[in-house]
């Protein structure tokens, strides 16, 4: 039986968008992961990276403890409420569902953020020159942001083709049943498939069939109260 916890767990993330609770692809991440395991969590929309403990988003307060990092909160969620989203996987299983989160959340993620945030044809004219500088510096750092336009867009094209290839044919992207890789898939790729922007690689990701029907179906199945992509 579930342990009963006082405080439910606060999830402090960017605010709502799109028709997503929250435009944050690792708290998208982190909120599906909280449902499969059948844990409440509550949304903050609070961007304030001074705030985090580690001036990331997504963090989280709950317990008397304060964690960023979603894969860390998910560690540590593991060892105090014993979930293990990949429970009955082997080993090989495992691996794959490693090499396909940090292909979406170390790669993926950098092109995506260039294209909502520093694409004239994203949403960064309404978010302000500040953050704009802030995300510039970070992918620069980073490493993405060193490539030309061109280039970046051929590196979201190819990363997005890898995970249709994979996706094809599968319901969920390692098991018959979904696992901590599926929150990832849904995290990193819902974003781009209900945004109304038309960036080259987000325009490609509404084209790939696999990708758009994973999106619906984790949709559907964990996120009942979200509308459907028109």
């Amino acid at each position: 039986m579930q342990q009963t916890h006082k405080e439910t767990l606060r999830i402090h993330t960017f605010p709502a968008g799109f028709g997503l609770p929250t435009t944050g692809p690792l708290s998208l991440k982190l909120a599906m992961a909280l449902r499969m395991a059948d844990i409440p969590y509550e949304l903050v929309a609070d961007s304030d990276l001074q705030k985090s403990p580690k001036r990331k988003i997504p963090w989280i307060e709950v317990d008397g403890t304060s964690m960023a990092d979603s894969a860390l909160i998910l560690s540590w969620l593991g060892q105090t409420r014993g979930i293990d989203l990949e429970r009955g996987l082997s080993p090989l299983q495992r691996a794959q569902g490693l090499a396909l989160r940090v292909l979406l959340e170390e790669h993926w993620h950098q092109v995506f953020e260039i294209e909502l945030i520093l694409d004239p044809a994203g949403a960064g004219p309404k978010l302000g020159a500040a953050m704009q500088d802030h995300f510039r510096k970070h992918l620069y750092e980073r490493g993405m942001l060193r490539h030309s336009s061109e280039e970046i867009t051929a590196f979201g094209k190819a990363d997005l083709d890898a995970v249709a290839a994979w996706l094809e044919g599968r319901s969920w992207s390692i098991a018959d049943q979904a696992t901590l890789t599926d929150c990832t898939v849904w995290g990193l790729l819902a974003p781009a498939i209900f945004s109304p922007f038309p960036t080259p690689c987000m325009s490609h990701a509404r084209t790939l069939l696999p990708i758009v029907r994973f999106v619906e179906r984790a949709r559907a199945q964990f996120f009942p109260e979200i509308a459907p992509k028109p």
